[in-house]
């Protein structure tokens, strides 16, 4: 089942709420728990999301709400999330980034950077379980990302054009105001139409060539090249961390002179980087403010449950178990 996280709901009812919309009976319109919101951990099933949608536009007559609730939404519900964003070094890494970590928000989506001629296209695919996916869940999505694209380029930055599947609404002003720039409607993708100069981005390897790092592990160095191996991984786990012709480029020899060095330690590349991603959750369980997802992707999975089998077969408990032993040792120390 496909689900939605509460930080999201929480921004739809916000605006609800200050439209004058009776959000509690459109919650209970959506078979959804208007209490739950309170918990930062609350996952809503997508369909739900969806019926939420259609009740709210029903009920204020608007058919372009999606958009008024994607101008409000704020990161900072998402810490995690905020800092990866807030921490690019530019916009084109911002989207790579948000690509990553979309899941944390909602399974529906996939927003992918995709090359269509001389363009690079920003798209929004969206896929429900039994019912389709709102426009308005769209809508919401794309006028979000500009939100991003504004905090990383400030307000003057603006796509070439915006493409749209839904139908034209009665008045496209609003899009018009959000966008700045051409937006088409009944439109085969809903996508953002990037800058030229993006294309060329779009292609250029994340991690470039570091020979200083290798001539630091030659024999006699003072770090070995396993330590150095984890110190790559280390710094790359919250973009989703590196495989190891990826590391290998970044020392400057091939995957199989990197394989032969770390054999020769007594290392291997997955080794390393079990005991790196452990490392990063033991210290991220040991923060009773980090939701499951969130220290899954700064651990480097795409997704919660990987995480916890990881988890479990390194540790031979699970995160939740570990976590409570945590905070059941600091409350011991503080009761002394």
């Amino acid at each position: 089942m496909r689900t939605t996280s509460s930080w999201w709901l929480l921004s739809m009812a916000e605006v609800f709420r200050r439209r004058g919309l009776p959000v509690a009976r459109l919650f209970a319109q959506a078979g959804l728990s208007l209490q739950s919101l309170a918990h930062a951990h609350t996952r809503y099933p997508q369909d739900g999301v969806t019926r939420l949608w259609e009740a709210a536009a029903a009920a204020s007559g608007d058919d372009q709400i999606g958009l008024a609730v994607g101008q409000q939404v704020r990161l900072t519900g998402f810490p995690v999330l905020a800092h990866a964003i807030i921490t690019a070094s530019g916009l084109l890494e911002g989207f790579r980034r948000f690509q990553r970590y979309q899941r944390m928000i909602g399974e529906s989506a996939d927003i992918r950077l995709v090359p269509r001629g001389d363009r690079l296209m920003l798209e929004f695919h969206f896929s429900g379980d039994e019912l389709p996916v709102s426009i308005h869940t769209v809508d919401a999505a794309m006028a979000a990302v500009m939100n991003l694209a504004s905090l990383l380029e400030g307000e003057q930055w603006r796509p070439e054009e915006v493409h749209l599947c839904r139908a034209m609404p009665r008045s496209a002003r609003a899009f018009e105001d959000c966008f700045q720039c051409p937006v088409y409607f009944s439109e085969p993708r809903n996508s953002l139409q990037l800058p030229a100069e993006f294309l060329a981005g779009i292609n250029q390897s994340p991690v470039g060539q570091a020979p200083s790092l290798w001539e630091s592990a030659v024999p006699g160095a003072e770090k070995p090249v396993s330590e150095l191996v984890a110190m790559l991984l280390g710094s790359k786990l919250q973009d989703g961390g590196l495989s190891k012709p990826q590391v290998a480029r970044q020392l400057n020899v091939t995957p199989r002179t990197l394989q032969r060095r770390l054999a020769r330690e007594g290392e291997t590349f997955q080794a390393i980087l079990d005991r790196v991603r452990l490392g990063k959750a033991r210290e991220a369980l040991a923060n009773p403010l980090l939701l499951p997802v969130e220290i899954a992707f700064l651990c480097g999975f795409s997704d919660v449950t990987a995480f916890h089998h990881a988890f479990r077969r390194w540790q031979g408990q699970t995160p939740g178990q570990y976590r409570s032993s945590i905070l059941n040792q600091l409350e011991s120390q503080e009761s002394v």
